[in-house]
């Protein structure tokens, strides 16, 4: 078996395994009566958004290694399921001690959110080849990638976490940026984000319009997909 090959189904074996802790994260902070906990059934709605296109990703890779698209299938809900679990952590161990570091650690990797939105953005631009539509999209592609990527950044330099309780946690990390210069840039990398869903749709757009009946019945699948997404993940409580 390839190296190739085999780096897929660890792929997709690590997706699986941060969707059990991200499972068993939240079901404990749910009995725990954690704040903002999510309810039993969240982990179902979790597979369903994470495990399903990691599943097509691996069926891609593992007769086609060389499909880029396969790969952000399996690379993109590795990091949501790794934000979440991160999330189901976060909230048991935080949920009576701010003080936990383990809480704060996993405060920490949760914060990354952007993670929903980044990999249906690049599947959006790269489906279904894994090429650009055409050289004119490397602009919007490089805006998409230093948009998402400064955002991350900025994030895991953050020296205050956020949650969404409306409580604060210290970040564990030793590096920090000063508020007053991190904020600004944030809100730059934002404006990206939100430029890059709307590069996204218009490549998607731009697909349907260019291909065939088979290639248009696959953008719209993509494309309600991509919608669902986030709309499981961000209001499944």
């Amino acid at each position: 078996m390839s190296r190739a090959r085999v780096a897929a189904i660890l792929l997709f074996a690590a997706t699986v395994a941060a969707w059990v802790v991200a499972s068993v994260g939240n079901v404990l902070a749910w009995y725990d009566d954690a704040p903002r906990a999510f309810p039993p059934g969240f982990p179902a709605f979790l597979a369903a958004a994470i495990l399903t296109p990691a599943a097509v990703g691996l069926f891609v890779a593992l007769r086609r290694p060389g499909n880029r698209v396969a790969w952000i299938l399996l690379a993109g809900p590795l990091s949501v399921a790794v934000v979440m679990a991160g999330d189901g952590l976060a909230r048991y161990w935080l949920g009576e001690d701010l003080a936990s570091s383990p809480g704060a650690w996993a405060a920490w990797v949760s914060y990354l959110w952007p993670v929903l939105f980044a990999w249906p953005v690049a599947l959006a631009f790269r489906f279904p080849d894994g090429r650009l539509l055409s050289r004119r999209w490397r602009i919007p592609w490089w805006i998409a990638v230093g948009s998402f990527g400064g955002a991350f950044a900025l994030l895991l330099l953050v020296d205050t976490i956020e949650r969404d309780d409306g409580r604060e946690v210290a970040s564990p990390f030793p590096l920090h940026l000063d508020r007053g210069v991190g904020e600004p840039l944030f809100w730059i990398c934002w404006g990206g984000i939100v430029a890059s869903l709307v590069f996204a749709v218009l490549a998607l757009r731009a697909r349907y319009r260019a291909g065939g009946p088979q290639e248009r019945r696959q953008v719209l699948w993509l494309a309600y997909g991509a919608v669902v997404l986030p709309l499981w993940l961000g209001g499944g409580r």
